[in-house]
């Protein structure tokens, strides 16, 4: 896929101290005209898999977890090397992947359901103190690459303005009209970073489609949702840069035991010494 690339470490730096202030970034027009053409056919063949696979669709909304392992061109996407440092400069070490999907909050042939997934006021990050106090802001982060077009479409995520420095827990259901609301109205091949501790809902559904890729990064002692390492073959992984192996916390797993290894993470090179191909 043909990337705008950037590699500015000044920008990358500047982008990360305005993600950490702000708590979301856009990055403009990230992907091309092109790249998201092959991207919203890639996400309509997902689509298909996924019901072969008898993946659960509803009427208002599509959620398809590790579109990557559907089309190798979502793997790009999640890799990203400098959305990847931005994060990475933001949380600091070493970065991974907690969760991918591919959604569409849209109107479609699916099972009936009574709501959206995230469709109600929430944040994506994590609450102690008996589950009333959330985690200080960055933390972890999303990051919605737009497939469709979101500008002015009521299925547009919105989420409150600066409320990434609010440490309470929100109501599912709040007076909007008393908070600083905002709509990502993104075109497609926008990007949008938030940090995860920003109150945020889906948007009500319509009759087109809004096709989204939606990532959650976090640092390498989170737990991933799903067994990344699983989902690969021996020579699917042979062939993964660096990043990849990192992001699928396969360097980053815990050792079996205080004689397997001392160190908290191993390098991908020494992870891939260590794979054993399938007779």
């Amino acid at each position: 896929m043909s990337l705008i690339y950037r590699s500015s470490k000044d920008s990358i730096s500047l982008l990360s101290d305005q993600l950490l202030k702000k708590g979301v970034i856009v990055l403009k027009n990230f992907f091309n005209k092109d790249d998201i053409s092959e991207l919203r056919k890639a996400a309509d063949q997902a689509l298909i898999k996924f019901k072969k696979n008898n993946g659960i669709v509803h009427k208002n909304s599509i959620f398809i977890n590790n579109a990557f392992t559907y089309d190798e061109k979502f793997l790009e996407i999640v890799s990203n090397e400098y959305i990847c440092q931005i994060i990475e400069e933001s949380i600091g070490e070493r970065i991974t992947l907690s969760n991918s999907s591919l959604a569409n909050v849209t109107f479609i042939d699916g099972i009936s359901t009574g709501g959206i997934n995230g469709g109600s006021w929430h944040t994506d990050s994590r609450y102690v103190q008996k589950g009333r106090v959330r985690l200080n802001h960055g933390f972890s982060y999303l990051v919605i690459l737009c497939i469709d077009n979101f500008k002015g479409l009521k299925s547009s995520t919105k989420y409150v303005n600066g409320s990434h420095l609010d440490l309470e827990k929100p109501e599912r259901i709040i007076d909007e009209s008393k908070y600083d609301i905002k709509t990502i109205d993104g075109i497609a091949g926008d990007v949008f970073i938030l940090d995860s501790g920003i109150w945020h809902k889906a948007g009500e559904p319509t009759n087109e489609s809004r096709w989204g890729l939606v990532s959650y990064y976090s640092p390498w002692y989170f737990k991933p949702y799903y067994q990344f390492s699983e989902m690969f073959s021996y020579e699917q992984i042979q062939k993964f840069t660096d990043r990849q192996i990192n992001l699928m916390h396969m360097t980053s797993k815990p050792p079996i035991n205080q004689f397997h290894r001392m160190n908290t993470f191993i390098s991908p090179s020494e992870f891939k010494k260590g794979l054993v191909k399938p007779k």
